[in-house]
């Protein structure tokens, strides 16, 4: 015959059959991790103590049984123990005695718990709300399922969410905010309250928004550089401020000076990018689960020991009129012609084509003077 213990009462709770035999526990409601006692007065049919006595143990669920070397009575018939679960839930023993076997079961709740938060920060989206989740865990890191829980905010800011947690421990609550600003979110559970800060910010908007490259195509060189520019835009074209913006590629040989950075008050971020690698390649920001692309282009470095230079004819008159043609033929280091390649032009003191101020003749350049660069490289 089973006999359990009443789960309503806070003090000792006692069980007994028509032998005398007694089974109690010091609380049926205790606190996870804590120790909670229980007292076995082992009697016969007729009454009298069973003095060590062998009786079996049981735990139920995942209780733990404590300070227990072996299960047999004293010379007095008792045997005494403790209990303790480290997850919230109903936990208890059974012991039996040949065939007579009893039962006391607590309930264990949630002592010193938290809550994890998905975000700090939040923008409000309109009348869906902003969903936020919610995990509660106990000491021992153990979720806490169909756990009672109570939400508000302090402001004009609300919330919907269930009343228990799910059988992951979490919850999940619907912000909604119709202005931005920080807002203290209230969480009270188990007669504690614990205070989380939001902040509701402005949404971005991806259409006003826009991730631009400049400056390109440069040398794969791992030193020339171009630039990446993300514009943060809210829905109503006002710039956004203070997003951390991260930049990325595929490419592991594609490389950013500032990998993260925020938004400035333009609401722009800016990286300035280099790589090893020629080729168009894809470039990602990111910012707010947002995501942007663009591509950029990386040319072949230009082998000077395998490109050539000629200049038609090597001489002209600095008439303004006559030309001198450069002829570059840009080949990598392999040797391998390089097109699509526009390299400027420059000569030092001068300029090609300028007239010269000595003489009606002019001065002549030789072809050490005339240089190929592209941007800054010369």
């Amino acid at each position: 015959m089973l006999l359990l213990a009443s789960l309503a009462c806070a003090k000792s709770v006692s069980v007994s059959e028509r032998s005398e035999t007694h089974l109690s526990i010091a609380s049926s409601v205790q606190t996870v991790g804590t120790r909670d006692e229980v007292t076995l007065v082992l009697r016969d049919a007729d009454g009298a103590p069973k003095p060590h006595a062998p009786v079996e143990l049981k735990p139920i669920g995942s209780t733990s049984i404590l300070g227990l070397d072996a299960a047999i009575t004293d010379a007095s018939g008792l045997l005494s123990f403790g209990i303790t679960r480290r997850a919230a839930g109903v936990g208890g023993v059974q012991v039996r005695d040949g065939e007579r076997q009893w039962e006391v079961r607590a309930r264990f709740d949630p002592g010193a718990f938290s809550f994890e938060h998905s975000s700090f920060t939040l923008p409000p989206r309109g009348p869906d709300g902003t969903q936020a989740v919610l995990v509660a865990r106990d000491e021992f890191d153990n979720v806490l399922p169909a756990l009672p829980v109570s939400l508000h905010f302090s402001s004009d800011a609300t919330v919907d969410a269930p009343a228990l947690t799910d059988s992951d421990g979490s919850l999940v609550g619907i912000l909604h905010a119709s202005t931005v600003g920080r807002r203290t979110l209230f969480l009270e559970v188990a007669g504690q309250t614990h205070q989380y800060s939001f902040e509701f910010i402005s949404a971005i908007d991806s259409t006003f928004s826009s991730l631009v490259p400049d400056g390109f195509p440069v040398l794969a060189d791992g030193r020339a550089a171009g630039t990446l520019t993300l514009t943060a835009i809210d829905e109503h074209g006002v710039p956004v401020v203070g997003r951390l913006v991260q930049f990325f590629s595929q490419d592991d040989q594609v490389s950013f000076a500032a990998p993260a950075s925020p938004t400035d008050a333009d609401g722009a971020a800016r990286t300035s990018v280099t790589s090893t690698h020629s080729g168009v390649h894809l470039v990602s920001a990111q910012v707010d689960g947002i995501s942007f692309n663009s591509s950029v282009e990386f040319l072949q470095v230009p082998s000077v020991e395998r490109s050539t230079f000629s200049l038609t004819p090597e001489r002209a008159v600095a008439d303004g009129v006559s030309p001198i043609v450069l002829t570059v033929i840009l080949r990598d280091s392999d040797g391998a012609v390089i097109t699509s390649f526009a390299p400027k032009t420059c000569a030092r003191p001068s300029t090609i084509s300028a007239r010269a101020s000595l003489g009606s003749a002019g001065p002549s350049y030789p072809r050490s003077r005339i240089r190929a660069s592209r941007g800054s490289r010369t």
